[in-house]
């Protein structure tokens, strides 16, 4: 059985490394994965047609952002629902590097 989290872990593991992982770990990380979208999405029809990854993403983003518009770099305004897993991707990024930027700038202030 193929997960899409599987993917994640190969993607961070060193190429031809990916059999050497312990199957219990996969599991736990698998889990993991899972309780956080269920303990940080509400059980809503929302979210009833993402996937896995998308759903994750969407949890990593602040509780405030969730539901908020976003614009895609193809000029698209689309709330986290609605958005690909690839432009879910590209909108955190370019929150944390606001929020670094924003933090820079703090301390430059002091």
């Amino acid at each position: 059985m193929s997960y899409k989290h599987d993917e994640l872990i190969k993607e961070k593991m060193n190429k031809g490394r990916y059999g050497d992982i312990d199957q219990e770990f996969i599991e736990r990380e698998r889990k993991l994965f899972n309780q956080k979208v269920a303990n940080e999405l509400p059980n809503s029809t929302t979210y009833n047609n993402l996937g896995t990854n998308a759903l994750y993403l969407i949890t990593t983003l602040p509780e405030e952002e969730r539901t908020q518009e976003h614009v895609t770099s193809k000029g698209e305004t689309k709330t986290p629902d609605e958005m690909t897993v690839r432009e879910l991707r590209e909108s955190i990024r370019l929150t944390r590097h606001e929020g670094a930027e924003i933090q820079s700038e703090r301390r430059k202030e002091k």
